[in-house]
């Protein structure tokens, strides 16, 4: 009797991440050896998480990256938030925005290695939003090579062995917060 392996990504972040089409914020990829979630429009480095990653390190992350994309993209512009802040996510309470500092703190306590920026948004979903809101598009850098296997659950060998770009160091990460906006208001 052969014993299947445990998943990589349960379904409790499935969820969180991608619950319905509509509401997509962000992806994983299954690196050999880690895993990476990437929220829509979050452009700082991002953390290797473990390789079967438990859902309280997953609500990190999430939490850090969703809450450093709506302040960039759309309170630092004084538009309305874009991303519903969730009551909970995993077994975190988040009930204020500045909690993305105390989330910072615990990340980097872990000491995970940090990966690469990347201008992401692969389906356009910020790019629609900023949009409405008058500015530019948000320009998604495409990255063929990694993003086929974008939302795989398990790692298939030949795949995703370590990122190609730089990764920093988190002894030289800063905090992140909120930078002005580049794009213009349309006319």
């Amino acid at each position: 009797m052969s014993i299947s392996p445990l998943p990589r990504i349960n379904g409790e972040i499935v969820k969180e991440i991608q619950f319905i089409d509509q509401a997509t914020i962000g992806d994983w990829y299954c690196y050999q050896n880690y895993t990476e979630i990437r929220v829509f429009r979050y452009e700082l480095p991002t953390y290797k998480l473990p390789k079967y990653l438990p859902i309280r390190i997953f609500a990190l992350e999430y939490l850090r990256q969703s809450l450093n994309a709506d302040e960039v993209n759309f309170l630092a512009t004084k538009k309305k938030s874009q991303f519903k802040l969730k009551a909970q996510v995993g077994p975190f309470i988040c009930n204020t925005r500045v909690a993305g500092e105390e989330v910072d703190k615990l990340l980097k306590e872990l000491k995970f290695s940090l990966s690469f920026s990347w201008s992401y948004d692969p389906l356009g979903v910020i790019s629609k939003l900023t949009v409405e809101n008058k500015f530019t598009p948000y320009p998604h850098t495409t990255r063929p090579k990694i993003e086929q296997f974008m939302n795989q659950l398990e790692w298939t060998e030949n795949t995703l062995q370590e990122a190609d770009e730089q990764v920093i160091s988190t002894s030289n990460m800063q905090t992140p917060i909120a930078q002005e906006k580049t794009a213009k208001r349309g006319r």
